[in-house]
């Protein structure tokens, strides 16, 4: 099972997000094939899309969007992961809750 993990970014990066996605990385690759695939700058509609390319073209079997103003929980790819399954579902998303800023 190969995963796209899809970063559209900005010029600047929090280091809040770096910390959660090194944390992410720290976990998942010793289970799954990660490619990462990152995209900086310009509008996040076509960054998407270009990642998506990107991704497919890779041959990855499932993309997961990680963006950079957000952090994510320990075991955040498993959970996704197993929602799919359970529910043979093709697109599964994290709830949000509140909008707020990183930096406080």
């Amino acid at each position: 099972m190969r995963i796209g993990v899809c970063l559209p970014m900005y010029k600047f990066i929090d280091s809040k997000f770096v910390d959660s996605l090194l944390n992410f990385l720290r976990e998942n690759l010793p289970k799954y094939d990660i490619d990462i695939i990152n995209r900086i700058g310009g509008s996040l509609d076509v960054a998407r899309n270009e990642l998506v390319k990107k991704a497919l073209l890779n041959g990855c079997d499932y993309i997961l969007f990680l963006d950079s103003d957000h952090i994510f929980p320990q075991g955040t790819l498993t959970r996704l992961l197993k929602v799919m399954k359970e529910k043979n579902a093709k697109i599964v998303s994290a709830l949000y809750f509140t909008r707020s800023s990183l930096v406080k």
